[in-house]
Parts: C-alpha cells; sequence; structure tokens
C-alpha cells in the first residue's frame, strides 16, 4: 500500500525534530474520580468538554518525541510501524533499539497476523492507551469513545475524526477519500457482525468460532470470526487507500481507536449472552497464564501482565454504557498445569492434504471460482461413518494462498460446493489486513485458513471436486447505498488446498 512518507515525517514527527520534551524515568498517575464508561461516538461528540479533551490529549502526544512512551509515535508503534518510519526519525529522538524490541511490532497480527491472542491483546492495549492518553489529557475520567457502526445511522466516518479544521489532531488525509469526505459510508457488509455474535465458543482450532484460534503465532491467518469481520472489513474500507490499510501503519490513525474500541465492546457483548465458553479446557488452561506482552503504563512503569488480567473488563475498572446489571463475563479457567499445544505442530504433522488447485486471479465486480480436484482414494481410506462430526477431532481445512499489490476496495465471501448446481457453504470471508501477500513477487503468499468441516457432514464425502467461489462485496457505499468508487488491485489467489486435520483435545 502506497504511504505518504515526505507527510508522516513532516506532521508526525516536526514535534520531534524540536525535541522539546525529554521523556521522564517516573510520572505520577491522575488521582482523581473513576473514568466514565466508554460512550458511544454519537453520544460523546455532543458533549464538548469530552471532545476537546481528546484532542488535548491526541495534541500532545503528538507533540512529544518517539523516544518518550508517551508519545503518539510510541503508542501506535507498540501495534506496529514501518522500519522506514523508525529510519526517519529525526537524529536523538528514537529510542533505543533494545526499546524497540521489546515494546514495538507487538500487534498479533505480525508475524502471524491473527490469533486468539488478538482480542485479549488489542484490550491490553487498549487499556494502557487510554490511560496514558489520560494522564496526556490532564483529565483521569477519559475515557475511549466506540464507533457505533451497527447502528445504520453511524457508518459515516465521525465528523469529529474527518473534520480538516486547522489544529484538529483527529484528521488525517490518508484515508478512502469518500469516508474523509463524508460523502461514502461503511457497507452493511462491512460492519455486519451477525456469524461472530452467534458463535458460542471463544478459542477453537479452526476459523469457526469468535475469538480465534490457540496457535499462539505459529500458523498464519488463523482468525477468529470478529477478526474476519467487523474487523478486518472496516480497516479495508477505511484504508484503501490509506494508513488503515494495513498493520504497520494503522494505529497512527486516530479513528482506529474507536474502531477498536468498538471491537472490545461486541467482545464484551458477546461474553454476556450467556451459554458462551471459551473452549475445550483440556487445552486451553494454560494460555491464560503466559504474558499478554510488555507495555509501558502511564507512569513509566514496563509491565508484563498475565493474560488471565484481561479476560474480563471488571478487572480493569472499564466499563460501556450498554451493559446491564445482569451481564455476568465469562471467568477464566483456573490455573493449570497442562502442556499447551500449538496449531503449527497439528498441522505440521497431523495434516492429509486430499486435494489442492493452482492459483487464480481475483475480481472486484463478480464471482470467480476455482475447482480443487479431491483424492477420493485418500478420502476414502481414512474416512468414518462418523468423520467430520461436531465432536470429532478431524477436521476439513481449506487453506487459501493470497497475494496482492495493493489493499483492495472490497473483500470476498469463500463459498464451497461439490459443483454441479450442488448448495454452497460459506466457509468465511476473505480480507486483507495483514502483513502478507503485499509483494506480488513473493514465491510464497500469505495463507488464510476456513473450517469446513460442517460443509463435509452436510453434503457428504464422496464428491471428486470441490467448488471453490470467491465473492466480491464492497465495503463502501455512497448516499444512495450503491458501491462506493473501487480501488483497482489485483488480487491473486493459490494454491488453494483441502486438508484432512486431527486436532488433539
Amino acid at each position: 500500500m502506497p504511504i505518504n512518507r515526505r507527510r508522516f515525517v513532516r506532521t508526525a514527527l516536526s514535534a520531534a525534530a524540536a525535541g522539546a520534551v525529554a521523556p521522564l524515568t517516573v510520572r505520577p498517575q491522575l488521582a482523581g474520580a473513576a473514568p466514565m464508561a466508554r460512550e458511544k461516538l454519537e453520544t460523546f461528540s455532543l458533549n464538548p468538554t469530552y471532545v476537546a479533551h481528546l484532542r488535548k490529549g491526541v495534541a500532545a502526544m503528538k507533540a512529544l518525541p518517539a523516544k518518550d512512551h508517551r508519545s503518539w509515535f510510541w503508542q501506535a508503534a507498540v501495534h506496529a510501524v514501518q522500519s522506514s518510519w523508525v529510519a526517519a526519525l529525526p537524529p536523538g529522538t528514537a529510542p533505543p533499539a533494545a526499546d524497540q524490541t521489546k515494546f514495538w511490532n507487538q500487534c498479533p497480527h505480525n508475524p502471524s497476523h491473527g490469533s486468539a491472542e488478538f482480542l485479549i491483546w488489542h484490550r491490553a492495549y487498549l487499556y494502557y492507551f487510554e490511560r496514558t492518553l489520560r494522564v496526556m489529557a490532564s483529565d483521569p475520567t477519559l475515557s475511549l469513545p466506540y464507533w457505533n457502526y451497527e447502528n445504520a445511522a453511524q457508518r459515516k466516518l465521525p465528523e469529529i475524526y474527518r473534520t480538516p479544521t486547522t489544529g484538529n489532531p483527529l484528521y488525517i488525509p490518508e484515508r478512502t477519500p469518500s469516508l474523509n469526505s463524508g460523502t461514502g459510508s461503511l457497507s452493511a457488509g462491512a460492519v455486519d457482525d451477525s456469524a461472530a455474535m452467534a458463535s458460542t465458543i471463544f478459542f477453537g482450532t479452526t476459523s469457526a468460532n469468535f475469538g480465534g484460534y490457540i496457535a499462539i503465532g505459529t500458523e498464519p491467518s488463523n482468525k477468529g470470526l470478529i477478526e474476519q469481520r467487523p474487523h478486518d472489513t472496516v480497516h479495508g474500507a477505511i484504508g484503501s487507500p490509506g494508513w488503515m490499510g494495513s498493520v504497520p501503519t494503522a494505529a497512527f490513525d486516530p479513528i482506529f481507536w474507536p474502531h477498536h474500541t468498538e471491537i472490545d465492546h461486541l467482545f464484551t457483548l458477546w461474553a454476556c449472552q450467556g451459554k458462551r465458553t471459551w473452549g475445550p479446557p483440556s487445552s486451553y488452561d494454560a494460555w491464560w497464564d503466559k504474558p499478554v506482552g510488555w507495555f509501558v503504563d502511564a507512569n513509566g512503569t514496563a509491565v508484563n501482565p498475565p493474560r488471565r488480567m484481561f479476560a474480563k473488563n471488571a478487572n480493569l475498572d472499564v466499563r460501556y454504557d450498554d451493559e446491564t446489571p445482569d451481564c455476568v463475563p465469562l471467568e477464566p479457567p483456573p490455573v493449570s498445569s497442562r502442556t499447551l499445544f500449538s496449531l503449527g505442530d497439528v498441522f505440521a504433522r497431523q495434516a492429509v492434504r486430499l486435494g489442492t488447485a493452482p492459483g487464480t486471479s481475483l475480481s472486484a465486480d463478480r464471482p470467480v471460482s476455482a475447482t480443487v480436484p479431491i483424492n477420493a482414494k485418500a478420502m476414502r481410506s481414512k474416512r468414518s461413518p462418523n468423520a467430520f462430526a461436531a465432536t470429532s477431532p478431524e477436521h476439513l481445512v481449506l487453506g487459501v494462498g493470497v497475494a496482492y499489490s495493493q489493499t483492495p476496495s472490497v473483500a470476498y465471501y469463500v463459498d464451497v460446493s461439490a459443483g454441479n448446481g450442488s448448495p454452497s457453504y460459506r466457509a468465511g470471508v476473505l480480507t486483507f489486513f495483514d502483513h502478507g501477500g503485499m509483494a506480488m513477487d513473493k514465491s510464497v503468499a500469505a495463507e488464510h485458513l476456513f473450517d469446513i468441516s460442517a460443509f463435509a457432514r452436510r453434503n457428504g464425502l464422496s464428491a471428486e471436486n470441490l467448488q471453490v467461489t470467491f465473492v466480491p462485496f464492497d465495503l463502501v457505499v455512497d448516499a444512495q447505498g450503491n458501491p462506493g468508487a473501487k480501488r483497482v488491485a489485483e488480487v491473486r489467489v493459490g494454491p488453494i488446498d483441502v486438508r484432512d486435520v486431527s486436532v488433539p483435545r
């Protein structure tokens, strides 16, 4: 994705060149009233004091050099940062290399772009960012607002973020033009969270769950449903082109924060619905006691807390304006001494490839299909009457390699069928917010994985071919709901393969 590097250096780093604020080793926490609930942006924006304090905090962060942990550059780089942007920092304004290694580039999208770490890590990231923002805004009650784009009336980029007035630190030009001008809005497809919110399990060994795989960076593209959509699709809508469309630049855009606060809001609502579970405790208990990552708290203290601290917002004195008294969020499982398996080991040692098809180019305007020949003999040799049953450790997994020249303005539904007009099964959504796949000349594309076990149970196992269809849908629409201007981008998928995976229980 093309980045206006000159403008970034001129605006985001101009204060760093002056080096006017030196980092301190210890900073006192602000004392005072309890933080306010995180509010919907449409409510938050009606309060001029809230908006003024938010802008004051962001502007103060942007005025600090990158070596100060309170600075906008530091806080965004915790998520990820382009190496060229670090190299362009004025002399003397970058933190030591050891601090960059320890605290920056921690987003779970990097390098594996997605896992069960996604929601827990970003909850921690929001928490420590918000505490720093309060200090910089001199307001101990300030909380981040969330972008309530589930409401069809709230799908335009919020006005306080797109008003290019002098001194508005929430505005940047590096966004999809129609969103920044207010003539376009997020599409219903981009913000659809119905599949994610209907899921009853957080962890999983495939993508058909709310939160993601327990892969811990060993297997690429193991995204849960909430990460596929609306998380990735909203990033793609705002950043096609723009900073939000790429992991190493996304958190430098101020709209990143209300978007991620909304994702955490959805996580909170999901956990309150009842009949929700984390997943098979025999496999995942030990995961909770591992560190979530390194952060610098608002007072300058380096912290590395366990994941279980972030299982529920009550541990953090964080609440949302629409939480009800009867909300009883999931509790993390008790401390466990069990060994945690990694999905990378599973795929490396216990996966049987049943068929592979070469790559093909996708279209932004029409569906494109590919046929994967299935090795019927291999399929029959392993099958039992209960193969791929909901309670079976066996899964049928579709792997899709992806490469693209720039972030496209569409995402794709991934449908599978046995061909010949047979009913199709929606495996998931193919999105492009990640590190991999952006260089078309790479010999190995990024891979996305989809669980199609339910398709196998529904359609039987006798098909000689599997048809995979990629159906584009627009991420941005105009005022009449018509598709917005498309960004031309070459997107190739392949190889496409089908695997029989046996997962430990």
